[in-house]
């Protein structure tokens, strides 16, 4: 199978739903340009298994730059989804330093810490009445 201009057509759909991903995550709607993703890739995989090249297209140059704009489109999602990644790593982070707080004072709870009488002398732990 060649390149037709059917195909053409079906490559800018492509080109489209790539411009609503990449949308969607410049907007951060991480959980919709997931569910559109499969969408994607099976869209592109069907095409790209088709046969036929580029050259077999009656308008080579219109699909060289749809594939163009696909790549820069699938390139500038990826750094967005990095940076996202980096985000969310700092704040598991923060999270289990948080929580690591959260369970060494709470094993202090309810005692009161009172230094001893001699400056060197380590502190004595009372529970509160």
């Amino acid at each position: 199978m060649t390149a037709t201009p059917s195909s053409l057509a079906d490559w800018q759909q492509v080109l489209q739903l790539s411009n609503q991903m990449l949308v969607m995550a410049q907007t951060q709607q991480w959980e919709a340009l997931i569910s559109e993703e499969l969408a994607y890739i099976q869209r592109v995989e069907a095409l790209s298994g088709s046969e036929g090249s580029v050259a077999d297209c009656p308008h080579p140059d219109s699909l060289r730059e749809i594939l163009r704009q696909l790549l820069a489109n699938e390139a500038e999602v990826k750094r967005l989804l990095l940076e996202r990644m980096d985000t969310l790593k700092v704040m598991i982070h923060q999270g289990n330093q948080q929580q690591s707080v959260n369970q060494a004072y709470g094993r202090l709870a309810g005692m009161l810490l009172l230094p001893a009488n001699a400056p060197d002398a380590t502190p004595t732990v009372k529970s509160d009445p």
